[in-house]
């Protein structure tokens, strides 16, 4: 029982201060597959996705394709931080500055940014290459 109390007492100030973080997803209006084939889909998939896609009789389709990294940086570049990817459903999920959507919604390869609401999760690291990101 002390030591639950000791915890609580040392942890609550550390989350009494965490910042909420609004959060937005941005769907994109196509995908560059610029390098990537449906028939090459250990390029993008894992081995293990192969496999079960094999045994379940599932072909590999263009929503298997990761979104287009440069979009993504492109989004970065605006200041955004990016939280999620979805592969099949081509958006990602980003903290971004309310004030400053309309600048995302013109960018000519967004569909649509939806607001999602407030969090407090961690971004992804940097986005390095394609293939890369974590994905949902």
């Amino acid at each position: 029982m002390g030591l639950r109390l000791l915890l609580l007492i040392i942890c609550f100030p550390l989350l009494s201060f965490a910042k909420d973080i609004t959060k937005y997803v941005v769907y994109f209006s196509d995908k560059n597959v610029e390098g990537f084939s449906v028939l090459r889909p250990d390029d993008f998939l894992s081995s293990a996705s192969i496999a079960r896609r094999a045994e379940q009789n599932i072909s590999v389709s263009l929503e298997d394709v990761p979104v287009t990294v440069a979009y993504i940086k492109q989004v970065e570049q605006l200041g955004a931080k990016v939280y999620g990817v979805s592969n099949w459903f081509n958006f990602i999920i980003i903290s971004f500055d309310s004030d400053r959507v309309a600048e995302l919604e013109l960018l000519p390869f967004v569909d649509q940014v939806k607001y999602v609401g407030k969090s407090r999760l961690e971004p992804f690291d940097e986005i390095e290459e394609e293939g890369s990101l974590p994905s949902y």
